[in-house]
């Protein structure tokens, strides 16, 4: 089991399509994951101790995300994921509300 992602390593594998680190013991993962990865589509973080989305967004081709059965403070934010077509939160416990505030509260 997995308490850190060997990053070094994976990241060597640039044309890596895949990456499945489920049910290991990840806290964390590096937020440039995805910039290190450019092909990467299908990434499965779920079955983890993971309690903050620190992944950058932006600039990926992520298809398949598959975040359930971790301990996640708040949901990160999905927009940049414009060919997302898969999103796994299965038993997902959100433990807190997003640091941005209550967004019902935005336009009071």
């Amino acid at each position: 089991q997995l308490h850190a992602l060997p990053t070094a390593s994976i990241i060597r594998i640039k044309a890596l399509t895949e990456l499945d680190a489920s049910d290991n013991k990840l806290t964390e993962v590096p937020s440039t994951l995805l910039q290190l990865l450019p092909h990467l589509e299908v990434l499965n973080l779920e079955g983890n101790r993971l309690t903050v989305p620190s992944l950058d967004f932006r600039d990926c081709q992520l298809r398949k995300l598959l975040l359930g059965l971790n301990a996640l403070e708040y949901l990160p934010t999905l927009a940049p994921l414009t060919q997302l077509v898969e999103l796994s939160v299965y038993s997902l416990r959100i433990c807190a509300l997003s640091p941005r505030g209550d967004p019902l509260r935005v336009f009071e």
